[in-house]
């Protein structure tokens, strides 16, 4: 963690906007994330767009209103994004099962390491139920990159449908004009 993030924090909580801000957070990555969707990966189909509503708003629900404390609900941002961008990473070597479970086991681990160093950490303390977060947040994390991953090539794939077919339908009208 970097030094002035715990005063950062104590500050936020002294004037009771820590969870506005926490809150705020997860707004950014929403609007970060729609922002990847719709002008990087292209993702043109409402199913797409309907599938990750199903399956982000239950956990962002529960994340929000079942966790008392701020700083765990940063675990779910933090260890998320920590495993969609190991699997990104690891796609290159490796696909199917053994990329979910490469990252799996990576974001475990970093997550457990974390609490490891936090153990020895002065005003800093080792506790399971992060890492149980933390591992959680990884499985989120490994599923909405499958979801991303499935709605980005089944984009591509109908975009290139449409275009080979407006190609050909563009070389028949090319060739029917020179032969008429």
């Amino acid at each position: 963690m970097l030094p002035w993030t715990r005063y950062l924090v104590d500050i936020t909580r002294q004037y009771n906007i820590l969870g506005l801000s926490v809150g705020l957070i997860f707004l950014t990555t929403f609007i970060a994330m729609l922002y990847l969707l719709v002008y990087h990966l292209k993702i043109k189909s409402i199913k797409w767009y309907c599938i990750l509503a199903i399956f982000l708003f239950p956990c962002g629900w529960y994340i929000m209103h079942n966790l008392n404390i701020y700083e765990e609900r940063i675990h779910f941002i933090q260890y998320g994004l920590l495993s969609i961008l190991i699997a990104y990473s690891l796609q290159l070597k490796m696909t199917g099962w053994r990329l979910m479970l490469a990252t799996f086991v990576l974001t475990s681990f970093f997550g457990w390491m974390d609490e490891i160093i936090q153990y020895y950490l002065p005003m800093r303390y080792f506790d399971w139920r992060d890492v149980r977060f933390n591992v959680a947040a990884g499985i989120l994390g490994i599923i909405l990159f499958v979801i991303l991953k499935l709605a980005h090539n089944n984009s591509n794939k109908s975009i290139l449908t449409n275009d080979t077919n407006s190609n050909n339908k563009n070389i028949r009208d090319v060739r029917d004009s020179h032969v008429a």
